[in-house]
């Protein structure tokens, strides 16, 4: 009786062990930025085949990237994919495309501002030190508005050899179109990151921007609002995939951090 009291006991301790676990994995994932790839492979040309877009949900379901030659730009929002392309359009994207770089994270609120009249990225960012007060700790940051103005880029694919981001960004004509920069209702996608990931990502603020109605989108360079509302999202931990061709191991990663912010702001 005695043994089987403790075999009970040892089978129930086991299942609790391996709940634990679980909630304990779930927890993590959903604490957790995922990174394929880094800033500075992006930015030196590597735009191969990457992680496929049939494996982000397990990943995230909010982010931002780039596709298999820097076709387009990447907006995750709500679980949905989707690529803002060089000619202004806007698709979901097919499970087989894939991405030489992207960051995810599972979207969770533990911040919520609203924020006043805005006249510039630069506005904005300088609100949103004013509200981020852990500057040490990733944030994944959600921005509802109806945009008074939004300028954003996205750019047409690359072919091989790939040249790298400085010899394509910026220019003009990978713009929204002026008509289009007017009176758009819609969603800024993206991340605070601290100064300690310039190794690995593009530090400090970095949006791309979907409209609702899924016509206007791409990397955020400007924008003005009225009000809007702001959800953050805390994050302690980084899952960082690295490419597992025979390119990346001796791809050359070293970059100039002053060309990073030249084609992620246009130029005033």
């Amino acid at each position: 009786m005695a043994t089987r009291l403790n075999a009970i006991c040892l089978f129930v301790i086991l299942i609790i062990t391996s709940c634990n676990n679980n909630t304990n994995k779930k927890s993590m994932a959903h604490n957790t930025i995922y990174q394929y790839s880094t800033i500075n492979a992006l930015m030196n040309g590597y735009y191969y085949m990457g992680v496929s877009v049939a494996d982000m949900p397990e990943h995230g379901n909010f982010g931002l990237g780039t596709f298999e030659h820097l076709d387009g730009e990447m907006i995750v929002l709500d679980g949905n994919i989707y690529k803002a392309k060089s000619d202004g359009t806007v698709e979901t994207i097919d499970r087989n495309d894939t991405s030489p770089y992207v960051n995810l994270v599972h979207f969770k609120t533990d911040k919520e501002f609203e924020l006043g009249s805005i006249g510039s990225f630069k506005q904005l960012e300088a609100a949103l030190d004013s509200l981020i007060t852990d500057k040490n700790i990733a944030h994944a940051i959600k921005v509802r508005a109806n945009f008074s103005y939004i300028l954003v880029r996205s750019v047409p694919a690359q072919e091989e050899p790939y040249p790298p981001l400085t010899n394509i960004i910026p220019k003009d004509e990978y713009c929204n179109p002026e008509e289009k920069q007017k009176e758009q209702k819609g969603t800024l996608v993206g991340f605070y990151l601290p100064s300690y990931f310039s190794e690995l990502n593009k530090t400090g603020y970095h949006f791309h921007f979907i409209s609702d109605d899924l016509k206007v989108a791409g990397h955020v360079y400007d924008c003005a609002f009225a009000k809007a509302s702001v959800e953050a999202g805390l994050y302690r931990n980084i899952n960082i995939q690295l490419p597992h061709d025979d390119i990346f191991p001796t791809y050359n990663l070293l970059i100039n951090h002053a060309d990073l912010d030249t084609i992620e702001r246009k130029a005033e």
